[in-house]
C-alpha cells in the first residue's frame, strides 16, 4: 500500500468528486449522500471560521453519536483545525484535566452535558467560545451559541485552499495509555488516512458496503476501523445513537450491513442473548475487528479479523485474517482467537523486546515495540508530557507496554497487558485516577484497584483500608466517587480490609496477589441493585 501524501480535505473531496451521490451516512431512516455530507461539512467549517477557528486551533468535541459529529469533525479538519475527542461521559474533574492539557480554545459539547462544563468554566480562561448541540435554549451567555444559530446562515460553499501538511495533527484523543494518567495522543492526518487506506485495502471495501459500529465516535476505533475505511473505499457508514444488545442484529439487518465493527464487550454481551431469526439472516461478509472464532461460527460471518493495536498506533499495526471453517491448528487459541495478532502491515516495523531493548527469541516474550517506516504514521507522541513522551519513545521505538511473542511462522502472539490500566467494556480506566479519587476522601487511608474476571467479563474491584475509627459503606464509597469520576470508572466490586498484602522491603501493596484473590467477599454494585447516576 502507498502512504497517503494528501491532508483529509484533498483526500475526502477526492472521495466526494469518486461518489457525489452514493449514500455516505445512515441515521435513523435518513440517507445522506457524499455531496449533501461535504457541504455539511464545508458549512460548519465555513462558521466555526466566521467564529475564529483557524489552523492549529484546538476544539473540544463532547458529542453523542451523531451526523453533527463528523461534520464537526471534518469540517475542523478542512480548516487544518485539531479536534479534541473527549469522552461524553466525564465529569468536572476529569473534563477540566482534559481541557486544561489540551489548551483547548473551543468546545462544541451536548446540551444534556452542559452542566458539567459550566461547573468548571471558570478555571478554563483559554476557552473563547462554547458552542452546544443542538441549541442553546436556556444559557444565557455571551461565549455560548448554539449549533443551529451557528449554521443559520453559514456557506456551504467549498472553502479557499488552506496549506495543510499532511502530518500536521488532525485529531487529539485522551488514553490512559501504558502509564495510567490521562494523556492526549497527537494523531496527524497521515497517521488516519493511513490507517483507512489500509484497513479498506485488508478489508476490500468498496462503494456497495455499508459499516455498522454502534460504539461511541470518540473512540479510535470507529474512527479508524469504521469511518476511514470505509470512506476510504466510498462505502456508507451507519450511525446508531448507543449500542443496545437487543436491538444489535435488528438494526444490522435493517440496515443491510455488509461489514460489522466491534470490541470485546458489546461480543460478549451478544453471544449472551438469546438465539434469534436475524442473527443469521444478515448480508454481513466480514467483522474486521475482534472477528473472534466464535462469533464468526454462530452468526454465520464467513471472514473475521483479529489483530494487535491501540490509540496511540493509530488502529491495528499487527492483523490477521480468518475464514470459516477455522483451520484445526487454530484450536489451542480457543474460542477468541484475539491473542493470534497475525504480521504486522508494511508500513511499521514491530519486535518484541527485553528490559534492554535486546529482541527477544521465537516464542519467547517481551514488551511489544513498533516504529513508523515513515514519518506520522503513527500517533506523535502525547501533547505537552515532554517525560511522557521520552518514556514511551526509547531508541527511537515507541514501547507500548505490551507484552507478546512472535512464533515460528512470524506472527505475533499477544500475551497480557504489562502496564497499570484496565479495559472494562471497551473503556481504558486509568487506575492512577480512580485511586487518586478514593485518596482525596478522609475516611480513606489507602487503596488498590484491580482488574477481576465476571463470566469472561473484565470488571473493577477497589480493595479499601479506612482511618482508624472509621466506617464507610459500599454504597456511601460509590455515592462519593461518582461525584469524582465518569460513570464507567466507577468500580463494580468494594470490598474493606484490615490491612493489604505488602512486599518485602519497598512495602508496596502486592496487587498480584489481591489479584489472584479475585472477587473474594467482595460486595457487588450490581447484584445490591445500587443505581449509578446517569
Amino acid at each position: 500500500m502507498n502512504v497517503p501524501k494528501t491532508n483529509f480535505r484533498q483526500w475526502f473531496e477526492e472521495k466526494v468528486d469518486l461518489g457525489m451521490d452514493l449514500p455516505c451516512i445512515w441515521f435513523r431512516d435518513e440517507m445522506y449522500t457524499y455531496g449533501q455530507v461535504d457541504a455539511s461539512v464545508n458549512k460548519v467549517a465555513n462558521a466555526l471560521y466566521d467564529l475564529g477557528v483557524r489552523k492549529g486551533t484546538k476544539v473540544a468535541i463532547v458529542m453523542t453519536n451523531r451526523p453533527e459529529f463528523l461534520y464537526c469533525w471534518f469540517g475542523l479538519a478542512k480548516l487544518g483545525a485539531i479536534s479534541l475527542f473527549v469522552n461524553v461521559d466525564f465529569k468536572e474533574e476529569s473534563l477540566q484535566y482534559l481541557l486544561k492539557q489540551a489548551d483547548a480554545e473551543f468546545i462544541i459539547i451536548n446540551n444534556d452535558r452542559w452542566n458539567n462544563y459550566t461547573q468548571i468554566s471558570k478555571s478554563l480562561p483559554k476557552i473563547r467560545h462554547a458552542i452546544c448541540m443542538p441549541d442553546a435554549k436556556g444559557i444565557d451567555s455571551k461565549q455560548v451559541v448554539g449549533f443551529d444559530q451557528l449554521l443559520r446562515n453559514a456557506s456551504s460553499a467549498t472553502l479557499p485552499l488552506i496549506d495543510i501538511d499532511n502530518g500536521l495533527p488532525m485529531g487529539f484523543i485522551h488514553t490512559a495509555g501504558t502509564t495510567g494518567a490521562p494523556k492526549w495522543a497527537m494523531l496527524s492526518h497521515k497517521a488516519y488516512l493511513t490507517a483507512g487506506e489500509y484497513l479498506r485495502e485488508w478489508s476490500m471495501t468498496n462503494y456497495t458496503d455499508i459499516s455498522f459500529d454502534p460504539l461511541p465516535l470518540y473512540h479510535i476505533n470507529p474512527q479508524t476501523y469504521f469511518l476511514m475505511s470505509t470512506l476510504a473505499g466510498n462505502g456508507s457508514v451507519v450511525i446508531v445513537e448507543k449500542y443496545s444488545a437487543s436491538q444489535f442484529w435488528k438494526q444490522v439487518v435493517k440496515y443491510k450491513a455488509t461489514l460489522l465493527v466491534l470490541h470485546s464487550a458489546p461480543i460478549i454481551y451478544q453471544l449472551a442473548q438469546p438465539v434469534t431469526p436475524e442473527e443469521t439472516q444478515h448480508r454481513v461478509r466480514m467483522i474486521p475487528v475482534a472477528g473472534v472464532r466464535i462469533v464468526m461460527e454462530r452468526f454465520k460471518i464467513p471472514v473475521g479479523g483479529s489483530g494487535y493495536g491501540s490509540t496511540e498506533l493509530p488502529g491495528f499495526v499487527v492483523m490477521h485474517k480468518h475464514y470459516l471453517p477455522i483451520p484445526k491448528k487454530m484450536d489451542h487459541f480457543g474460542i477468541m482467537l484475539t491473542k493470534f495478532c497475525g504480521k504486522p502491515v508494511d508500513y511499521v516495523e514491530v519486535k518484541v523486546v527485553d528490559e534492554n531493548d535486546k529482541e527477544k527469541a521465537v516464542n519467547e516474550v517481551g514488551e511489544i515495540i513498533v516504529r513508523g517506516k515513515e514519518p506520522h504514521v503513527i500517533f506523535d507522541g502525547y501533547y505537552n508530557m515532554p517525560d511522557k513522551n521520552t518514556q514511551a519513545f526509547r531508541n527511537g521505538w515507541f514501547h507500548t507496554g505490551d507484552g507478546g511473542r512472535f512464533d515460528e511462522e512470524g506472527n505475533l502472539i499477544f500475551e497480557q497487558r504489562l502496564a497499570d490500566s484496565i479495559n472494562v467494556k471497551g473503556e481504558w480506566i486509568p487506575v492512577e485516577i480512580v485511586e487518586a479519587a478514593c485518596i482525596q476522601n478522609p475516611k480513606i487511608a489507602e487503596m488498590a484497584l484491580i482488574a477481576v474476571q465476571v463470566d469472561s467479563i473484565t470488571e473493577t474491584k477497589i480493595i479499601v483500608r479506612l482511618h482508624e475509627g472509621q466506617n464507610m459503606a459500599p454504597e456511601e464509597l460509590l455515592d462519593y466517587l461518582q461525584t469524582k469520576l465518569a460513570r464507567f470508572m466507577i468500580p463494580r466490586f468494594v470490598e474493606f480490609v484490615k490491612e493489604f498484602p505488602r512486599t518485602k522491603g519497598t512495602d508496596k501493596i502486592q496487587k498480584d496477589v489481591l489479584r489472584q484473590e479475585g472477587i473474594g467477599k467482595a460486595w457487588d454494585r450490581e447484584a445490591s441493585g445500587y443505581k449509578l447516576q446517569r
